[in-house]
């Protein structure tokens, strides 16, 4: 068990105004970074857990918060813990010798003090720190916490495209007091209104709108993240209203190919979108059930080609027609599909990745209790981490 006191930021040449970085002030993003680690804030100097003295102005990303956290040391030792670069370091105050120092002096400031005059133990932080004292410091800690905001399972558009701009996006977002669950519904009603552009046959709009939809569909994870207000709740939201927005943008694709078109070659993109719709629900609910039973909300993380003897037809289909289809890809595929004047086509493709998709999923056999990692009596079928948003 580990307890944390936030010091008071020293700013040095920081601009007056410049204390609130990415929508939270300095000492308060330092406190929920070690909050989101697990450690307790303390409420005085004494106490039973080892006590980390924290420079309110040391700025790092949230796996900074778990180094500290798992950092272990001898009895009655004092360890500072030094970030990459000249700044204050950070204290770590074993219990056997925290009550001690409580009594030495009356502040947090002073028990920083003593406690690095009496440090026996320096270790460098493996973590990216920046101490924010300046513009340069400001600016570049800046920069360090949006390109933390990158994920490794990101498909390929959203890795070179999509999420260098929803970062930009968020960073300015996180700014305003909208929450990430408010942005899950911007990004809903966004795809829903792509949609109706779609049903009224304004393809052109529609699509364009659908990849904008794309884009903003990472800036509520992003800000939940840099803002410390990630939960089951928004991560379960995204995702749902995702699988919602996808199947009525099917629907109201199809009605549109429909009235544009007429007759029959109306009627049958129409039946294409509906009949890939009803092959998505079954497999809907196998990824579904899947999350619930591993924990995860992230249904990118649910992998079908794992399967026991699962052929190399499956793997091919699995692993090299990834970049397509995940959300990213065929939505920008959409949208220049539409932009090409070939709406048609949108409907065509949807019918064809959905049955594929479908069958994938619903062909499986992995053992329904399979959990991420190796179990030792078959492979995995989750190889995402388990995450929050």
């Amino acid at each position: 068990m580990m307890e944390f006191i936030v010091l008071p930021p020293k700013q040095g040449n920081l601009p007056s105004g410049k204390n609130d970085l990415l929508g939270l002030g300095l000492a308060e993003r330092a406190g929920l970074m070690l909050k989101h680690a697990g450690l307790t804030e303390a409420t005085e100097l004494g106490g039973t857990a080892d006590l980390v003295l924290y420079p309110g102005e040391l700025v790092g990303p949230q796996k900074l918060g778990a180094e500290v956290a798992s950092y272990r040391q001898d009895s009655g030792e004092v360890t500072a813990l030094r970030p990459r670069v000249e700044g204050r370091p950070i204290i770590v105050v074993d219990r056997a010798v925290r009550n001690g120092l409580a009594d030495a002096v009356d502040t947090p400031e002073q028990a920083y003090d003593l406690s690095q005059d009496s440090t026996i133990r320096w270790v460098n932080l493996r973590k990216p720190s920046i101490p924010v004292t300046d513009r340069a410091s400001y600016r570049q800690a800046r920069r360090m916490l949006l390109s933390s905001l990158r994920k490794r399972v990101d498909g390929l558009i959203s890795r070179t495209l999509n999420r260098p701009l929803s970062i930009a996006i968020s960073g300015v977002l996180s700014k305003t007091p909208l929450t990430p669950n408010m942005l899950s519904f911007v990004t809903f009603f966004t795809a829903i209104t792509a949609s109706l552009c779609m049903a009224t046959t304004n393809f052109v709009v529609g699509g364009l709108l659908l990849h904008l939809s794309s884009i903003l569909d990472g800036c509520d994870g992003e800000v939940a993240r840099l803002k410390y207000q990630t939960s089951k709740l928004g991560a379960w939201l995204d995702t749902v209203l995702d699988d919602i927005s996808t199947v009525f943008l099917a629907l109201c694709l199809g009605y549109g190919l429909w009235v544009h078109f007429g007759g029959l070659n109306g009627q049958v993109l129409f039946g294409l979108c509906l009949v890939g719709v009803m092959l998505t629900l079954p497999a809907y609910w196998i990824t579904y059930s899947r999350l619930i039973l591993n924990g995860t909300t992230d249904s990118g993380g649910v992998n079908f080609s794992k399967s026991p003897d699962a052929s190399g037809f499956r793997r091919f289909l699995v692993v090299y027609l990834q970049p397509i289809a995940k959300r990213d890809g065929y939505l920008l595929l959409f949208m220049l599909l539409c932009m090409a004047g070939l709406p048609w086509m949108v409907a065509v493709m949807y019918f064809i990745g959905a049955s594929i998709t479908a069958l994938t999923i619903i062909t499986d056999r992995s053992p329904t209790d399979a959990r991420y990692g190796v179990t030792g009596t078959h492979k995995a079928v989750v190889t995402a981490e388990i995450r929050t948003r």
